[in-house]
């Protein structure tokens, strides 16, 4: 009787028996490549797409990006140097201790 309930499925579901490689393609409309787990384009590029208002009935527009992340991805984004230090201490704790041990 299980064989019979087996064999019944692998008939009725012939793709699931035998996966097939899926086609190097990029998917959807910001362009992600699976491949290398990217986006294409550059950083202030793939933000727009990311970050586009999406409507109901998948109607999209184009949004402007805050000045504060634009100009984070044209600069490459890192704060200068003793930035975070200077930051983190003026936090309050436990919050301070918390960012100590964990910011990178």
């Amino acid at each position: 009787m299980m064989r019979h309930v087996l064999l019944s499925l692998a008939l009725a579901f012939p793709v699931a028996a035998f996966p097939v490689a899926a086609a190097a393609q990029t998917i959807g409309q910001c362009a992600f490549d699976p491949a290398t787990l990217s986006f294409a384009g550059t950083p202030v590029v793939q933000a727009e797409c990311l970050l586009q208002h999406v409507a109901q009935g998948n109607v999209r527009s184009a949004q402007p990006l805050p000045k504060v992340l634009r100009a984070l991805l044209e600069t490459g984004g890192a704060p200068p140097p003793g930035a975070i230090e200077t930051a983190i201490a003026r936090f309050p704790e436990p919050y301070r201790a918390y960012a100590v041990a964990n910011a990178g």
